[in-house]
Formats: structure tokens, C-alpha cells, sequence
């Protein structure tokens, strides 16, 4: 799972500097493997102690050990992460992700997201949405216009007409990408 936070890589990192794998590497490894499947569902400790056999306290410091984070900051950044990432999704509501990630209900959830997360998840999203490229597509193309032009020169205007022109030559260019070789059968005209 490539968007959240890899506590694998700790793991790895420290593998290289010893060569033979330790108790706590292998306890730490397989908390991790478990996590990764269960931590939508299981937020406690307890859980992946009870699974691998161990105490939490010797699980926790054993993982603590090899990644540098406890176990429950483990399980905590990986819900963070996730909802996080559920929610740079447009048309995700906060209610489908508290209940994607097992919360007993939102103001649980809210109250979780704000103090790891340091903003409610609402004013994440939002944050999050209004900085994204779709949200103000003119923007993002007067920065990079910018930047082809001299230091302090700042002559572009950008009108609707011009940008919405510019994304259906874009748009032809894709479609055209796809079609058998020879035949041009969009136009950027059909688009503007």
C-alpha cells in the first residue's frame, strides 16, 4: 500500500545494519504484516499482541525498537494516513471514511483526526481540495507559464476562454494518443 506512511522501510534500514534477523525484528515484521491487513478494522494493541502471541508491552517495544515508533503510533499513523488519503478524493464524505475505518462515529473520528492530524477532517479536506490543480486550473497554468518567462515579467492574462481552449488541445492530444495510427477523427473544435 504505497500511500501510507512505511514503517517498512525503518524496518529494512535497520535489517541492512545487522545481518542476522533478531527476535524483534521478526516480531516487528510480522506486526507490521498484520497491520497492513487489519487496521481498518483493529485499532487496539492488544489485537496484534493477541495474534502474534506476545504482550503488547514486549510487542510494542520490540517494534519500537526496530522502527523507532510504538506500536500504537504505528496503528495511528496508518489510520491517519489512509484518511488522509480517503479524503483528497473529491466526493468523499467524512461520515464514509470514519465508517471505512471502524470508528464508533464521527465525533470519535473527528476528535482522533484532529489531534494527530492537527485540523478537523473537514477543514482538511477543504484545504486539501481548494490547493488541488482541478479546483483552479488557471492558477496552476499561470505558474507554469511564469516560469518561462524572464525573472519579473508577469504578462499573462488568463482568460476562460483561453484556458478552456488549452485543455481541449490537451484533450485531442490524449484521445488522438489512442486512436489506430491515421485516423483523426476528434478535433479540438468538438471540444471548445
Amino acid at each position: 500500500m504505497a500511500y501510507f506512511l512505511n514503517f517498512n522501510y525503518y524496518y529494512h534500514k535497520h535489517q541492512q545494519s545487522v545481518q542476522s534477523a533478531s527476535r524483534e525484528e521478526e516480531v516487528a515484521q510480522h506486526f507490521l504484516s498484520l497491520l497492513n491487513t487489519h487496521f481498518k478494522k483493529n485499532h487496539n494493541v492488544r489485537f496484534y499482541a493477541d495474534k502474534l502471541c506476545l504482550t503488547p508491552k514486549y510487542m510494542s517495544w520490540c517494534v519500537k525498537r526496530v522502527t523507532g515508533y510504538s506500536a500504537k503510533e504505528c496503528i495511528c499513523q496508518q489510520l491517519i494516513s489512509y484518511a488522509q488519503y480517503m479524503l483528497r478524493c473529491p466526493g468523499t464524505s467524512v461520515v464514509l471514511v470514519s465508517q471505512e475505518l471502524s470508528f464508533e462515529d464521527l465525533p470519535t473520528f473527528g476528535k482522533f483526526f484532529r489531534l494527530h492530524a492537527g485540523l478537523s477532517p473537514r477543514e482538511y479536506q477543504k484545504k486539501v481540495l481548494a490547493s488541488s490543480v482541478l479546483s483552479h486550473p488557471e492558477k496552476w497554468i499561470f505558474k507554469i507559464l511564469n516560469s518561462y518567462l524572464p525573472f519579473g515579467s508577469n504578462d499573462y492574462y488568463l482568460s476562460p476562454l483561453w484556458v478552456e481552449r488549452l485543455f481541449a488541445e490537451r484533450i485531442y492530444l490524449i484521445l488522438n494518443s489512442y486512436l489506430p495510427f491515421g485516423s483523426n477523427d476528434y478535433s479540438p473544435s468538438e471540444f471548445t
